[in-house]
Protein backbone atom coordinates (compact mmCIF):
# COMPACT_ATOMS: atom_id res chain seq x y z
CA UNK A 1 0.00 0.00 0.00
CA UNK A 2 1.62 3.51 -1.00
CA UNK A 3 0.21 6.64 0.57
CA UNK A 4 0.81 9.99 -0.67
CA UNK A 5 2.64 12.72 0.73
CA UNK A 6 0.88 14.38 3.86
CA UNK A 7 1.36 18.09 4.86
CA UNK A 8 3.70 19.13 7.35
CA UNK A 9 0.81 20.50 9.25
CA UNK A 10 -0.94 18.53 11.60
CA UNK A 11 -2.98 19.72 13.51
CA UNK A 12 -6.92 21.26 12.82
CA UNK A 13 -5.74 23.88 14.93
CA UNK A 14 -3.04 24.78 12.89
CA UNK A 15 -5.29 26.27 9.62
CA UNK A 16 -7.35 29.64 9.69
CA UNK A 17 -10.87 28.74 9.80
CA UNK A 18 -13.85 31.03 9.15
CA UNK A 19 -17.31 30.23 8.69
CA UNK A 20 -19.28 31.98 6.62
CA UNK A 21 -19.86 36.18 7.38
CA UNK A 22 -16.98 35.59 9.93
CA UNK A 23 -13.89 37.98 9.68
CA UNK A 24 -10.32 37.82 11.43
CA UNK A 25 -7.92 40.58 11.91
CA UNK A 26 -4.05 39.68 11.48
CA UNK A 27 -0.49 39.73 9.60
CA UNK A 28 0.74 37.52 6.68
CA UNK A 29 4.54 36.72 7.61
CA UNK A 30 6.90 34.83 5.90
CA UNK A 31 7.06 33.44 2.11
CA UNK A 32 4.27 31.64 0.85
CA UNK A 33 4.59 27.83 0.03
CA UNK A 34 3.00 26.58 -3.32
CA UNK A 35 1.88 23.36 -4.50
CA UNK A 36 0.13 21.65 -6.25
CA UNK A 37 -2.97 19.60 -4.85
CA UNK A 38 -6.66 17.48 -5.62
CA UNK A 39 -8.72 16.07 -3.22
CA UNK A 40 -11.16 13.45 -4.34
CA UNK A 41 -14.57 13.59 -2.59
CA UNK A 42 -15.49 10.05 -3.06
CA UNK A 43 -12.65 8.34 -1.66
CA UNK A 44 -11.27 11.13 0.74
CA UNK A 45 -7.54 10.28 -0.81
CA UNK A 46 -5.60 14.16 -1.23
CA UNK A 47 -2.76 13.76 -3.97
CA UNK A 48 0.18 16.51 -3.07
CA UNK A 49 3.11 17.46 -5.55
CA UNK A 50 5.60 20.19 -5.15
CA UNK A 51 5.31 20.33 -9.26
CA UNK A 52 2.38 20.43 -11.71
CA UNK A 53 1.07 17.08 -12.30
CA UNK A 54 -1.95 16.51 -14.55
CA UNK A 55 -5.60 16.57 -12.49
CA UNK A 56 -3.87 18.94 -9.42
CA UNK A 57 -4.83 22.15 -8.83
CA UNK A 58 -2.63 25.29 -7.84
CA UNK A 59 -2.82 26.11 -3.83
CA UNK A 60 -0.43 27.85 -1.77
CA UNK A 61 -0.08 27.97 2.27
CA UNK A 62 0.93 31.45 3.81
CA UNK A 63 1.36 32.44 8.12
CA UNK A 64 -1.66 34.50 9.02
CA UNK A 65 -0.50 35.77 12.80
CA UNK A 66 -3.92 36.75 14.52
CA UNK A 67 -4.48 37.54 17.81
CA UNK A 68 -5.27 34.50 20.60
CA UNK A 69 -6.16 35.23 24.01
CA UNK A 70 -3.68 37.98 25.86
CA UNK A 71 -0.75 37.14 23.11
CA UNK A 72 -0.55 36.40 18.97
CA UNK A 73 -0.29 32.78 17.35
CA UNK A 74 0.33 31.91 13.51
CA UNK A 75 -2.17 30.42 11.65
CA UNK A 76 -2.36 28.41 8.41
CA UNK A 77 -4.07 29.93 5.70
CA UNK A 78 -4.29 27.41 2.27
CA UNK A 79 -5.73 28.71 -0.66
CA UNK A 80 -5.74 29.03 -4.79
CA UNK A 81 -4.44 30.85 -7.40
CA UNK A 82 -6.92 33.64 -7.17
CA UNK A 83 -6.28 34.40 -3.52
CA UNK A 84 -2.69 33.99 -4.46
CA UNK A 85 -3.15 36.65 -7.33
CA UNK A 86 -5.02 39.31 -5.13
CA UNK A 87 -2.61 39.05 -2.24
CA UNK A 88 0.66 39.86 -4.82
CA UNK A 89 -1.95 42.71 -6.03
CA UNK A 90 -2.37 43.92 -2.52
CA UNK A 91 1.32 44.00 -1.21
CA UNK A 92 1.92 46.11 -3.99
CA UNK A 93 0.18 48.88 -2.37
CA UNK A 94 0.08 47.23 1.21
CA UNK A 95 3.23 45.66 2.37
CA UNK A 96 1.63 42.45 3.57
CA UNK A 97 4.12 42.24 6.03
CA UNK A 98 3.69 45.28 7.84
CA UNK A 99 -0.24 46.46 7.41
CA UNK A 100 -2.99 44.29 9.22
CA UNK A 101 -5.15 42.88 6.86
CA UNK A 102 -8.72 42.07 7.08
CA UNK A 103 -9.79 38.50 5.78
CA UNK A 104 -13.46 37.76 5.54
CA UNK A 105 -15.14 34.51 4.22
CA UNK A 106 -18.47 35.05 1.96
CA UNK A 107 -20.35 30.86 0.99
CA UNK A 108 -19.43 27.83 2.20
CA UNK A 109 -18.07 24.75 1.20
CA UNK A 110 -17.10 25.17 -2.66
CA UNK A 111 -19.09 27.77 -3.35
CA UNK A 112 -17.08 30.16 -1.15
CA UNK A 113 -14.55 33.80 -2.01
CA UNK A 114 -13.15 35.99 0.26
CA UNK A 115 -12.89 39.68 0.79
CA UNK A 116 -9.41 41.08 2.08
CA UNK A 117 -9.05 44.35 2.82
CA UNK A 118 -6.17 46.75 4.59
CA UNK A 119 -7.22 47.76 8.34
CA UNK A 120 -7.99 51.64 8.48
CA UNK A 121 -4.63 53.03 10.10
CA UNK A 122 -3.04 49.21 9.94
CA UNK A 123 0.38 50.31 9.12
CA UNK A 124 2.19 48.44 11.90
CA UNK A 125 3.93 50.43 14.48
CA UNK A 126 7.60 49.69 15.93
CA UNK A 127 6.04 48.22 19.00
CA UNK A 128 3.60 45.71 17.25
CA UNK A 129 5.79 45.13 14.49
CA UNK A 130 8.55 43.17 17.27
CA UNK A 131 5.72 41.60 19.18
CA UNK A 132 4.57 39.88 15.81
CA UNK A 133 8.39 39.44 15.13
CA UNK A 134 8.89 36.93 17.53
CA UNK A 135 5.85 34.98 17.14
CA UNK A 136 6.88 31.74 15.76
CA UNK A 137 5.74 30.65 12.04
CA UNK A 138 3.96 27.29 11.45
CA UNK A 139 5.81 25.36 9.02
CA UNK A 140 4.16 25.08 5.60
CA UNK A 141 6.25 22.48 3.62
CA UNK A 142 5.24 19.24 2.18
CA UNK A 143 6.20 15.49 4.24
CA UNK A 144 8.28 14.12 1.92
CA UNK A 145 8.27 10.36 1.41
CA UNK A 146 11.18 8.36 2.34
CA UNK A 147 13.25 6.91 -0.37
CA UNK A 148 13.01 3.28 -0.81
CA UNK A 149 16.70 1.88 0.43
CA UNK A 150 18.35 -0.44 -2.55
CA UNK A 151 19.04 -3.91 -1.14
CA UNK A 152 21.37 -5.94 -3.30
CA UNK A 153 19.86 -8.22 -6.22
CA UNK A 154 18.61 -11.06 -4.38
CA UNK A 155 18.36 -9.40 -0.92
CA UNK A 156 15.50 -8.79 0.59
CA UNK A 157 15.29 -6.34 3.51
CA UNK A 158 15.15 -7.52 6.67
CA UNK A 159 11.73 -8.50 8.02
CA UNK A 160 10.79 -6.14 11.36
CA UNK A 161 11.59 -8.33 14.17
CA UNK A 162 12.19 -11.35 12.15
CA UNK A 163 14.72 -12.38 15.17
CA UNK A 164 11.53 -12.54 17.48
CA UNK A 165 9.39 -15.61 17.81
CA UNK A 166 6.51 -14.92 15.87
CA UNK A 167 3.11 -15.39 18.34
CA UNK A 168 1.62 -18.15 15.74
Amino acid sequence: MEFNEDPVVSSANDFLKLKSGESVVGLFKGKPFSFYHNFDWKTKKASYSETLKEGLRFRFRINFIVKSGDGYDSKVWEQGAIVYTQLKELNKDYPLDKYLLKITRFGEKTDTYYTIMPVKNGELNADLEKILGKVKLKPLELKKKEEPKNFPPGEDPPFPGEEEELPF
